[in-house]
């Protein structure tokens, strides 16, 4: 669940046109590549509606500034968050932003303390007694759960993306995935053809998001489960379409996390809110392989994962479905500092945690569909970089 607080922050990180910014921040910018403008218009087209309403949500605020009834404190804020919003929905440059924004230069010519002490806020006061309000009320709830937890069954009810083509639709999960053949008026598809629009459901040429699948009550005419925790071949990891294959393999160092607020409450002891779980009861063991869009197994490694000195680390796909990228390399096992802790390499665990995840890797491996395997160790570095050429891969 994406927090609107957070995006604020870095709205304000991207915001260089605010007055506080512009004096803060002399320096040219160099200018977003191609891909860059693509992602920022694609994020700003999903946050739009929640820019709009907090911008209107402050709009009475403004009022109250101008009546005078706001502190210089909480002023400071509203006009920041507005500005933040103008940002975020594309209208810096729009004749209110820019009237709001030469009010907000001459009200901090009126309070020169703010500028050089500014508020780090960017909550007003009867928000952030909400928040705490709100955040008691969770501990206490999560207190509730813990009880209940000895005997917790993950319910993995929360799609990680949607892959296929036409009318073929796959639902991946944690743990399991969901082949669909859609009916008439239903097909997979991307808006655009490219990689950063997303492979949607459209029925009757509206865009159903992958939260509201369930709603249609659409009946999976298979379903494969998995003993691991599964990685997939991702939207946005090289083709357009997923004609011929869905990459599917073991995670040996993931495990479950939520699917549903309850879980939420229930995981939040865990790190990051990750438990370690194997489904016992799932069809497949141990799987590493291609599947059809269809739930046909096409292909499956020659090569067992094995802890700790064999693991597999799935990479990226060819521009047209045809080939895939795993990486081979042994599970690393080790211990949070506090020098970490403290730091970007600590990842946001805490001091002693214990984390796994895979690296050292030794080998590259080539699936090429339907049923060739190519091998490159490191020595092999011109040769995998032709290779990669050769099928087509978007990164060498």
């Amino acid at each position: 669940m994406k927090s609107f607080k957070t995006l604020l922050c870095a709205v304000i990180l991207a915001a260089t046109s605010t007055p506080l910014r512009a004096q803060q921040n002399k320096q040219v910018q160099p200018s977003a590549s191609r891909h860059e403008k693509a992602w920022q218009a694609e994020s700003r087209k999903e946050w739009a509606p929640t820019f709009e309403h907090d911008l209107q949500t402050m709009k009475p605020k403004l009022a109250a500034i101008r009546q005078g009834k706001l502190s210089p404190h909480d002023s400071f804020v509203v006009y920041r968050r507005m500005m933040m919003d103008y940002s975020g929905l594309g209208l810096m440059k729009s004749t209110e932003a820019v009237a709001i924004s030469n009010e907000w230069k001459e009200f901090m010519g009126q309070h020169p303390q703010l500028l050089a002490h500014p508020p780090t806020d960017i909550e007003l006061p009867e928000e952030r007694a909400a928040r705490e309000a709100y955040e008691a009320a969770r501990k206490k709830k999560i207190a509730e759960v813990n009880a209940e937890a000895k005997h917790f069954v993950p319910k993995d009810s929360e799609s990680l993306d949607t892959l296929g083509y036409g009318r073929h639709m796959v639902l991946v999960y944690q743990y399991h995935l969901e082949f669909y053949d859609l009916p008439a008026g239903m097909e997979i598809k991307r808006k655009r053809p490219s990689r950063i629009s997303p492979i949607q459901l459209y029925v009757n040429g509206q865009v159903v998001y992958r939260s509201n699948i369930a709603a249609l009550e659409l009946k999976p005419f298979k379903v494969m489960t998995f003993q691991h925790r599964i990685q997939t071949s991702r939207d946005g990891s090289g083709p357009l379409e997923f004609h011929n294959f869905i990459w599917v393999c073991d995670d040996l160092v993931g495990g479950y996390s939520f699917s549903t607020d309850e879980e939420y409450l229930i995981l939040s002891r865990y790190p990051h809110g990750i438990m370690p779980w194997l489904n016992k009861s799932a069809e497949y063991k141990e799987f590493c392989g291609a599947i059809s869009p269809e739930g046909k197994i096409i292909y499956q490694l020659p090569i067992k994962q094995h802890v700790p000195d064999t693991a597999f680390k799935l990479w990226d796909m060819n521009r047209d479905d045809t080939a895939t990228r795993i990486l081979v390399g042994r599970v690393i096992t080790n211990t949070i500092t506090a020098a970490d802790a403290s730091s970007e390499e600590g990842g946001g665990y805490a001091a002693g945690t214990v984390v796994h995840y895979i690296g050292d890797f030794r080998k590259t491996l080539l699936y090429i569909y339907p049923d060739k395997l190519e091998t490159f160790t490191k020595k092999d570095g011109a040769k995998l970089d032709q290779a990669l050429k050769k099928h087509g891969f978007i990164s060498q």
